[in-house]
């Protein structure tokens, strides 16, 4: 069961990369820098394969047999995944309201 809860608390630890390049890259936008756009959805994947890794990792185990403690170690850790995931699911909406933006001012621009 450790290597389970240590499997968590490494995606959970990734899943708080993924949500501060989303706030790093909200701060960019917001100040009109679109120049690391490409090297922020690079970073992403990245981040996304690693997780995906650990999400394979996990499939392969059962929970049979856990300890009290352990279930709510687990349960925590769960919680704690849900919360990341949509603090990471606000700074998209907004990565993805400023790059709406930028395209609707660039075609305003040829427009006109």
């Amino acid at each position: 069961m450790k290597l389970v809860i240590d499997l968590l608390k490494q995606k959970n630890n990734y899943l708080m990369q993924f949500k501060k390049i989303g706030s790093l890259e909200c701060d960019r936008l917001r100040s009109g820098d679109y120049s690391h756009i490409e090297r922020f959805y690079y970073n992403r994947q990245i981040i996304l394969d690693a997780i995906e890794n650990i999400d394979k990792n996990l499939k392969s185990y059962t929970v049979q047999n856990t300890s009290e403690e352990d279930r709510e170690t687990i349960s925590i850790l769960l919680r704690k995944q849900r919360e990341i995931t949509r603090a990471i699911l606000q700074k998209d909406l907004i990565v993805h309201s400023y790059l709406n933006d930028l395209q609707y001012d660039l075609v305003e621009s040829q427009i006109a």
